[in-house]
């Protein structure tokens, strides 16, 4: 119904928001749900067409294994480093490897990196226009920017980290770019095109993330005045 639909996009816009804002592990797992949950009802908004149960039980599917990545990495962050919070974390070290590469593949799941982008073109069609423009548009990049925040933003990450994401990214950009153009369906094509922009994107934070794990140094020229950033 139009209630349930205006309910839900509600719920769901202001939950990633607050994903947006969240400073510790609790918070972020609450609101991350609520965002999950909520697209999922929006993209399950007419369960009498065949199409859109099988698109909500694969969406339901990838959300289910992403938030468990997620939180299963996030209790080993926890336990290691006697804190919830995401400041007193040191994530994508060799010391907290395995965790790190749960928490990345959690938020690639999300983000509609290949080989997980298998909800996208399935969950897109199926959800009414304005959710499917926020799932495209807005939620996918979410997981990006808690990819950035874990592992480029004061993070020294292990060469493993770029290393999985760099070939993540670089099959998603040419899988994604691929498909785009084999797709008679406008919102399919939305979807492969967005598989595609998120390796790209992908492709320049793995670089970023290779530069500080190499411990490269940034030289910028200000004013004819040489600075230099670590």
């Amino acid at each position: 119904s139009s209630n349930s639909f205006w309910l839900n996009s509600y719920i769901f816009i202001l939950s990633m928001a607050l994903v947006l804002v969240s400073a510790n592990a609790l918070t972020y797992i609450v609101f991350w749900e609520l965002m999950s949950l909520s697209s999922g009802l929006l993209v399950a908004n007419n369960l009498k067409s065949r199409s859109v149960r099988r698109a909500s039980l694969i969406y339901l599917a990838a959300t289910r294994i992403a938030t468990t990545l997620i939180v299963i990495s996030f209790i080993h962050f926890g336990t290691t480093f006697h804190s919830w919070n995401f400041s007193d974390w040191q994530v994508g070290t060799s010391q907290s490897l395995a965790a790190s590469l749960a928490l990345l593949l959690g938020l690639s799941i999300k983000a509609g990196l290949w080989p997980f982008h298998i909800w996208l073109p399935y969950a897109h069609p199926a959800a009414p226009s304005p959710s499917s423009a926020l799932m495209s548009g807005v939620m996918i990049k979410i997981a990006l920017y808690s990819i950035i925040r874990f592992f480029v933003l004061d993070a020294n990450p292990s060469l493993w980290i770029p290393c999985t994401l760099l070939g993540l990214s670089l099959v998603s950009a040419f899988w994604g770019a691929l498909f785009s153009y084999m797709q008679t369906d406008l919102k399919r094509v939305l979807a492969f095109s967005s598989v595609e922009n998120i390796g790209i994107i992908g492709i320049g934070l793995s670089i970023s993330m290779f530069g500080k794990a190499m411990n490269f140094e940034s030289v910028y020229i200000i004013n004819d005045t040489m600075c230099k950033v670590d």
